[in-house]
């Protein structure tokens, strides 16, 4: 008997990387995740009013009993005799959830492994290579009419004996006529030629195709390029944040996993039908604790206010009006940045404390570096607890600037909701004196334009304009030393760099001066409940934050690359970094909200050329007064 595979994601994988319309491997078998239209309705939902106010839709988390998924590519390898099949899973007597596929053809019964290629196009669209047309299409003269009228599904993807590990040495043979065509070229801009992007969206169920006029291009199923996820992230803030206890308790009945059964049925049957009933007491007996005094009378309580919250699930729940324009990050620099004088609650999801670079009552050396570097910090905030809540919007492909939606498109439709994730963790808050940061941008203003126009020309010129915020000094400042600082705790904390994460706060202000922010979050979050183990926000406390701040500024101004990567005038994707590489500055895709593009440790930190960078002067005091330490 054959066992059918535990094929198993993570949560959090449903956002990123294996969100809707990506393509996951496991094993010999690959899947391409489906849209929310067939989640399930009564998925549990997340809430976060901000986040659902700014996509426009309620936010919903991947059911723990699994998801819907499709087998792509469609087209198959056999192992064992070579031959290519195109599958269609129950069609061919094998539904998607089963075994692996076996080879159909007689007396092989070999492994079906999912061929390396796929098509797409900057619209979005994804399909299998349309194999049989490809191979026949060559330009090569057919060597009789057989080959040329030839359109067989019958095909082989082999290897030429000692032709290496290249395309070269790869080609697919028509079984019918004979015809093969080496991959050599399938990849170049003309490997295609002939062919027109088929408009297909495979993560539909049923797969919607829609007219193209794109050139298509051939990618491997891998690339990093074919799936580049659109997230919303926010955090709770105050007062959606503080804890209520009739909040609490509803959360928990929407936890259970029974509760998702039993909104539908209230709302066909009733409250006082049965079966809702049953499934009500069901939840009520889990959530009420064991040793309680009269616990049938509580549990009895606890059954009505299930089936409240199960009716509060249905279709009267008002519905979210959009507002793109919803500045999420504004309100948690205002949150963040502003003293409470309440009372935190230990199940608060969100507790700060403002605290101070320096230890209290300590000054700072005269002349020092960390005099310095208080006069350019300003605010220092220990983030106890946070809640962030992500959301999958949309997705591009190679590149390209064509959202497209987790759900099926349609004339006034939007997806019942979105592909949501809540995480719970811990972080550090900084950010810069205002006025000290103008001050230095209109000191070096002519060595900070040259740089910075530099960016802004080939961002000018490349297709990420609408990815990306405006290139300013102030942006790269900021964003390299979040950089700096994740690289640093990362180093000091134990933490794996890809469990902290950067959320930065920065605009210009306007014309009063109004609305500036120029500070950056370093945090890391999980999905339990309890958050994290608090050992980030101890690197924030008073003179510890110091010393790690100065070590990351000194790890910042050398680079095993250098002088390459100082001097450097354009690498990284499209050129948009300058001093900055993998060896110095940049962090894993995951810590980075802006992928790893932007980043410059000379406006930081400066060089030969521009003196002046924003924490130049600490790093020079620093190192005399290392100096001045080794001579003694």
């Amino acid at each position: 008997m054959t066992r059918t595979p535990d094929r198993k994601i993570r949560k959090a994988q449903t956002i990123s990387p294996f969100g809707v319309g990506a393509i996951f491997d496991f094993k010999d078998e690959s899947f391409i995740g489906i849209d929310v239209g067939r989640w399930p309705a009564n998925a549990r939902r997340i809430e976060s009013p901000r986040l659902s106010q700014r996509v426009g839709t309620e936010l919903a988390e991947a059911p723990a009993a699994g998801l819907p998924y499709l087998r792509f590519p469609r087209w198959l390898v056999c192992r064992k005799c070579t031959r290519m099949t195109e599958w269609h899973g129950s069609a061919d007597g094998q539904a998607e959830e089963k075994a692996v596929p076996r080879c159909v053809h007689a007396g092989c019964n070999g492994t079906l492994i999912p061929i390396r290629f796929v098509m797409a196009c900057k619209e979005g669209h994804l399909s299998d290579v349309p194999w049989q047309r490809w191979v026949h299409l060559d330009n090569a003269a057919p060597s009789g009419p057989d080959q040329a009228n030839c359109d067989s599904r019958d095909l082989e993807f082999k290897a030429r004996q000692g032709g290496g590990g290249s395309l070269a040495s790869l080609y697919v043979k028509c079984c019918t006529c004979g015809r093969e065509r080496s991959l050599e070229r399938l990849m170049s801009p003309a490997g295609l030629k002939g062919i027109r992007c088929r408009g297909g969206q495979p993560w539909y169920a049923r797969e919607n195709r829609v007219e193209c006029k794109e050139t298509p291009e051939v990618v491997q199923r891998g690339a990093t390029n074919l799936y580049s996820p659109i997230v919303e992230s926010a955090l709770d803030i105050p007062p959606e944040s503080n804890y209520d206890p009739a909040s609490a308790m509803a959360a928990d009945i929407r936890e259970h996993q029974i509760f998702t059964a039993i909104p539908p049925l209230l709302g066909t049957h009733g409250a006082h039908h049965p079966l809702v009933v049953q499934l009500a007491e069901t939840v009520a007996e889990a959530l009420v604790p064991t040793q309680i005094p009269d616990r049938p009378a509580a549990v009895m309580r606890m059954r009505n206010l299930v089936i409240l919250v199960a009716s509060d699930e249905g279709d009267s729940a008002p519905r979210i009006v959009a507002d793109p324009e919803e500045n999420l990050l504004l309100g948690e620099w205002q949150a963040l940045t502003t003293r409470s004088d309440r009372n935190p609650h230990p199940l608060d999801r969100f507790q700060t404390e403002h605290t101070t670079l320096l230890e209290r009552n300590v000054a700072a050396p005269p002349g020092g570096a960390l005099e310095e570097l208080d006069r350019l910090v300003d605010q220092v905030v220990l983030v106890r607890r946070l809640r962030e809540v992500r959301a999958l919007k949309a997705f591009t492909r190679l590149d390209g600037t064509t959202p497209v939606t987790v759900g099926r498109p349609g004339v006034g439709r939007i997806p019942r909701y979105m592909p949501a994730i809540e995480v719970y963790g811990e972080g550090v808050f900084i950010t810069l004196k205002e006025d000290v940061l103008l001050t230095w941008i209109k000191a070096n203003e002519g060595s900070i334009l040259s740089r910075v126009g530099l960016l802004r020309q080939r961002m000018g010129s490349s297709t990420l304009n609408a990815d990306v915020p405006a290139v300013t000094a102030r942006f790269l400042v900021v964003h390299t030393l979040a950089h700096l600082l994740i690289r640093q705790f990362a180093f000091e904390a134990g933490y794996s760099a890809s469990s902290l994460r950067e959320r930065l706060y920065i605009a210009e202000p306007g014309p009063t001066g109004q609305g500036a922010m120029a500070g950056l979050l370093i945090y890391t979050a999980a999905g339990d409940r309890g958050g994290t183990l608090g050992g980030l926000v101890r690197l924030g406390e008073p003179g510890r934050l110091s010393g790690t701040f100065l070590n990351a500024l000194a790890a910042g101004q050398w680079c095993s690359s250098d002088p390459v990567c100082g001097e450097s005038t354009g690498q990284g994707m499209l050129g948009l970094n300058l001093a900055a590489c993998h060896a110095c500055t940049l962090v894993s895709e995951t810590s980075c909200v802006h992928r790893n593009m932007l980043l410059d440790r000379t406006l930081l930190l400066g060089n030969a050329t521009l003196t002046g960078g924003f924490f130049s002067e600490v790093l020079r005091r620093g190192m005399k007064e290392f100096m001045a330490v080794e001579e003694g």
